[in-house]
């Protein structure tokens, strides 16, 4: 089994982050549309290589490892979900988890018919780069793809819940949370194919999908919003 690559950074060994890509002045006087154009990625190592570590990667290391890797992972999503409550009014996972399969299905529907607004309001500039490309080759086929969702396999489950913090440039603390979930579902994409007359021509992978995907907000920006910071995928049946 293989999981995309991800490019990452150099892994972060507490919950703190240096001045880097922080949130200007300006940034917090702009609405949803357009919050937070540097963003930080304070925690994507960390998530990517934990769940790496515990799925399918976790026989490369010893057992005593293992166990204290996970312990870590543990009690680093504990803390997490203490800031996201204490940080927003009403923050539940359970409630999260209904948001984030909206956005899921949202980027799913946005990517394949190469609607870049859309992709823009939901994912972070970072992860626009990387499926902005092919958004566009979608947008401008003669064709268009259709994806639909036929069944979530069951309810997302959370592989990670990561809290940093770094220093602003008046010298507060800012809060970056990423929480990473993962789905399976049954999906089936159609292509119209033929210029006269044009059929529709299905493929629905046998095996479930699985896709592992990073969200992003800035906790202490009142206008800021879940955004999708990252994505893998396979096919559960590999």
């Amino acid at each position: 089994m293989k999981l995309f690559r991800f490019n990452v950074l150099k892994q972060i060994s507490t919950l703190k982050v240096r001045n880097y890509g922080v949130i200007s002045d300006a940034d917090y006087k702009h609405k949803q549309s357009s919050v937070i154009r540097n963003r930080i990625y304070a925690g994507e190592l960390d998530i990517i290589m934990g769940q790496r570590f515990i799925d399918e990667y976790a026989s490369e290391t010893s057992a005593v490892k293992r166990a204290g890797l996970i312990t870590k992972q543990a009690a680093r999503r504990l803390y997490g979900e203490f800031v996201l409550k204490k940080e927003l009014d009403g923050f539940n996972l359970n409630s999260f988890k209904i948001e984030a399969e909206n956005l899921y299905k949202t980027l799913n529907l946005a990517i394949t018919e190469g609607d870049l607004i859309t992709l823009s309001n939901i994912c972070t500039m970072k992860y626009m780069t990387e499926i902005k490309k092919y958004a566009r080759q979608e947008n401008k086929r003669r064709t268009k793809l259709k994806w639909e969702l036929i069944k979530m396999e069951k309810t997302p489950s959370i592989v990670d819940v990561i809290v940093a913090s770094f220093e602003g440039i008046k010298g507060n603390t800012e809060l970056v949370a990423q929480i990473t979930l993962m789905f399976n579902s049954k999906q089936r994409l159609t292509r119209m194919v033929g210029d006269a007359n044009p059929v529709p021509v299905p493929f629905e992978p046998k095996d479930p999908i699985r896709d592992i995907i990073v969200f992003e907000r800035y906790l202490k920006n009142p206008f800021d919003i879940w955004k999708i910071a990252g994505r893998m995928q396979k096919y559960i049946g590999e």
